[in-house]
């Protein structure tokens, strides 16, 4: 498999091809065992009985234990969690939260966020300033707003293309793979903006920007990478079970609140 990668922050790339062959394996359950892209990123992943990822590796390594009683992380790296009486996370180490009765993250890192009765986000406030989320007819996340003065707007395209506009008009275009993705931005005139390879299990690999800066987190409001996992961990706890024999696939929709 072959990925478009850069070194962070650089205009030139590891090779003229601007390209990085990547070899993957897998368990007996599909899941990616190893992911090994020479220089650029070499990981092996393992899991627990009930499908908890554990990872070690270059350049990230990934070592929390697991509770067998709750199903929740016992301890993060240089961390112990904290958990609500429902089983929501408190504290992970990186993040604080607060939840509401319905299992909505009302505070993340103090950045009060409001839900409507969809439990959809929409609105934020990050100290008195507001930033609300518009959702299309269909449900999908519109456009982001301060009041009523358009600060972005995300119009779907053909080909899993996105169209980004500011106040200002048509700001640039952002391209997807076939998992939805953003993988490059393009200008108005057609010029590349900036490009994004991906590691297995969420995680940018090598971004390149072209005289701005690249998108590499998530849009607020917006998903990032996504990837079929089994039992990926999730801010809320799923109902404890037994040890599965083949993986269950997350239920549609399950998100990391994010900002």
């Amino acid at each position: 498999m072959v990925q478009s990668h850069c070194p962070w922050g650089s205009i030139g790339c590891l090779n003229s091809a601007d390209n990085q062959t990547c070899n993957y394996a897998h368990d007996d359950l599909a899941r990616i065992a190893s992911a090994n892209c020479g220089t650029a990123a070499s990981q092996t992943f393992s899991y627990d009985p009930f499908g908890n990822i554990s990872k070690s590796g270059s350049p990230y390594s990934f070592q929390p234990t697991y509770s067998p009683s709750t199903n929740r992380f016992a301890t993060l790296p240089g961390f112990t969690p904290t958990y609500d009486a429902n089983g929501n996370v408190l504290t992970d180490g990186s993040h604080t939260y607060a939840w509401d009765a319905d299992g909505n993250s009302i505070s993340l890192d103090g950045v009060g966020l409001t839900f409507d009765a969809l439990d959809r986000m929409v609105e934020q406030n990050r100290s008195g300033t507001y930033t609300e989320i518009v959702y299309s007819p269909g449900g999908a996340k519109l456009a982001l707003m301060s009041g009523q003065t358009l600060l972005k707007a995300f119009v779907p395209l053909p080909g899993q293309a996105t169209a980004v506009y500011t106040s200002s008009g048509l700001d640039h275009y952002r391209h997807s793979d076939w998992l939805g993705s953003p993988r490059l931005t393009s200008s108005p005139t057609r010029a590349v903006l900036s490009t994004t390879a991906y590691r297995p299990v969420r995680r940018n690999l090598r971004s390149i920007r072209h005289c701005r800066p690249v998108l590499h987190r998530p849009e607020p409001g917006h998903r990032s990478r996504r990837l079929r996992l089994s039992l990926p961990r999730i801010l809320q706890p799923g109902p404890l079970a037994s040890p599965p024999s083949i993986p269950p696939t997350p239920s549609p929709g399950t998100v990391t609140p994010m900002y």
